[in-house]
C-alpha cells in the first residue's frame, strides 16, 4: 500500500508539473507559428527549453546546429513550423525524461546529397531494447524498462507519423558504447510539391492545437 501511495503521489506531482507548463508552452507556440519564424529560430528555442529541462535534472545538455547559421534566410523544410517543433520537442523531451544521469546531445546538420536535415538525439539513459524499438514508434507503445515514469506512449508515434508524411524517417539505435539511446531523424528540405501539402495542413494543425489531449501529446 505504501509503495502504491508513493507511485500515486509521484504521478499527481508529474501531472501537475506538466499542466503548469502548458500555459508557457502555448505562448511559445504562438510565437513559433508566426509567419516569419524560421526553422533556425525553432531550433534555438528548443535549445533553450532543452537546457532548462536538463538543468532541472542536473544533466549536461548540448545542441550543435553547425553550419545551419548561414542557411538562416533560406532554410525551408517539408514540415511546417508546428510539426517541426513537435517532432524535435518530443524526441528531446523523451531523451531527457528517461536519462537520470549523464548527458543529452543534439546534433542537427544538413545532408545536401540527400536534400534534408539529419538530426541525432543521443542520451545516456535507460536505453531501448532492440526487440522493442518498433513498438515504441507506434502510437501507445512504451518500452518495458520505463518503470513508474508517467507517459502515454503517443509522442514518438506522432513523430513517426509526421515524418513519414513529409517523406522523412525516424529510427532508434544504441547510444555510444552501448549506453543509452540514439534517435536518428531525417527531415527533407521543402520542394514545391511538399510545400503545397504542408500549406494545406496549416489550418487543421492550428485547430488541433486547441485540443487539450493533443497538448499533452505534443508539447514539451
Amino acid at each position: 500500500p505504501e509503495e502504491r501511495d508513493n507511485i500515486k503521489q509521484k504521478f499527481i506531482q508529474e501531472f501537475k508539473q506538466t499542466f503548469a507548463e502548458v500555459d508557457d508552452t502555448l505562448a511559445r507556440y504562438h510565437t513559433l507559428l508566426a509567419q516569419n519564424t524560421s526553422p533556425l529560430e525553432i531550433i534555438n528555442t528548443l535549445h533553450q527549453l532543452g537546457k532548462q529541462r536538463a538543468n532541472d535534472k542536473a544533466l549536461s545538455f548540448s545542441l550543435n546546429s553547425g553550419n545551419l547559421e548561414y542557411m538562416h534566410s533560406h532554410l525551408r523544410l517539408a514540415l511546417n513550423n508546428y510539426d517541426f517543433y513537435t517532432v524535435l520537442c518530443n524526441v528531446v523531451k523523451n531523451a531527457i525524461k528517461y536519462t537520470d544521469q549523464g548527458s543529452v546531445k543534439v546534433n542537427i546538420f544538413p545532408q545536401y546529397h540527400q536534400k534534408g536535415l539529419l538530426v541525432e538525439v543521443i542520451d545516456t539513459g535507460i536505453g531501448i531494447q532492440k526487440n522493442e524499438r518498433e513498438k515504441v514508434l507506434e502510437s501507445g507503445g512504451r518500452a518495458s524498462n520505463v518503470g513508474n515514469k508517467y507517459g502515454t506512449g503517443r509522442g514518438l508515434g506522432r513523430c513517426q507519423e509526421l515524418l513519414t508524411q513529409a517523406g522523412g524517417s525516424i529510427k532508434i539505435e544504441d547510444g555510444p558504447n552501448g549506453v543509452g539511446t540514439t534517435f536518428v531523424l531525417t527531415i527533407p528540405f521543402a520542394t514545391s510539391k511538399n510545400e503545397q501539402a504542408e500549406s494545406a495542413k496549416t489550418e487543421p494543425a492550428k485547430r488541433k492545437f486547441i485540443d487539450l489531449s493533443d497538448r499533452f501529446q505534443v508539447f514539451c
